[in-house]
């Protein structure tokens, strides 16, 4: 009786370790990093960004510090575009005609994430009046970049206006050639804030010639063109929107939500503030001056698609049919 009593014991402990063992070999190995696909992407985007109108929508993000974001500031696009090549940032402000070239020397690309300025060009003058465009005929117009220098040069072709003599100054001089009148420069197309740099320079020195013209750029290209003027967006770094379309989802919804409150009207003071703090301007009283004339806006999607394209067209830059614009 004890001999079957114990060899039905041993029957019962052989089944249990079988079953044991099967049940073991089904069960996943957690162990081993097993994807989960209702986790969240907690990976923390790194933002690059410029002093000046392209970083403006993005201040009440920065100050917020959320850490889900690690913000670097930078003082030339020349320095963004090398953080994004090296892979030290993930997503940029940057001005909209140099994504092109941008995406050329970043291995992988980058796309086009939002456009967050429209026109922020404004004809300054001193000593002269200029009401309209074709009051620039037989006058010589000084530019301090590329992009401006393109702009200007299709808005007057489409116009008909001719016999204007366009002139590259640099960025940092211009704004005191035009209020001093250095070098005979007497009309300037200046990006803001250096028109608010010049208008507080004009009034600090008692230049009562200068003035900022009331033509508007910004209407005299949507009357020649069927895209809106937009000279700043953000970008991300191609690879790391395919790696990780959430944190670049939160990063619109945040963003969208930034750029309102620094653009609406109720805000401003606590906007410039801000700014200022920020680093992003250098002044809460100029930025106070400037965030009105800068026309931040959130374009974003299909409608990003066709003004990006659109601006490029206008001003001849090539680009590929697809690749470049994220969410369409």
């Amino acid at each position: 009786m004890k001999k079957l009593l114990s060899l039905l014991l041993l029957l019962a402990l052989t089944l249990c370790f079988f079953v044991s063992c099967k049940d073991d070999a089904s069960t996943p190995d957690n162990t081993q990093g097993t994807p989960d696909a209702s986790t969240p992407d907690t990976t923390v985007a790194r933002i690059g960004y410029l002093p000046g109108t392209t970083a403006l929508g993005m201040a009440k993000m920065v100050s917020d510090a959320d850490s889900a974001y690690n913000y670097t500031k930078y003082n030339g696009a020349t320095y963004i575009a090398t953080a994004l090549m090296n892979g030290e940032i993930d997503i940029a402000a940057y001005p909209t005609n140099g994504v092109p070239t941008l995406s050329s020397k970043v291995t992988g690309g980058v796309q086009y994430l939002a456009i967050n300025t429209l026109g922020v060009l404004y004809l300054c003058t001193n000593g002269v009046t200029i009401n309209s465009l074709s009051d620039l005929a037989g006058k010589t117009v000084y530019v301090p970049e590329q992009s401006p220098k393109m702009i200007l040069e299709y808005i007057l072709e489409k116009k008909g206006i001719e016999n204007v003599t366009i002139q590259m100054s640099s960025l940092d001089l211009l704004p005191g050639q035009i209020v001093s009148g250095e070098n005979g420069v007497q009309i300037a197309l200046l990006p803001e804030p250096k028109v608010t740099v010049a208008a507080n320079t004009a009034k600090a020195q008692n230049v009562t010639d200068f003035a900022v013209s009331s033509v508007d750029l910004n209407a005299a290209w949507d009357e020649v063109s069927d895209t809106p003027l937009v000279q700043g967006c953000v970008v991300v770094r191609t690879e790391f929107a395919a790696a990780h379309p959430e944190v670049v989802k939160r990063f619109l919804t945040a963003y969208a939500a930034s750029i309102e409150y620094i653009k609406n009207p109720d805000n401003l003071d606590a906007a410039a503030q801000i700014v200022a703090a920020t680093g992003i301007l250098p002044a809460a009283a100029v930025a106070k001056s400037a965030i009105p004339r800068s026309n931040l806006t959130y374009l974003a999607g299909a409608e990003m698609k066709t003004a990006a394209a659109g601006f490029l067209a206008a001003l001849g830059i090539q680009f590929p049919d697809n690749g470049y614009f994220l969410g369409e």
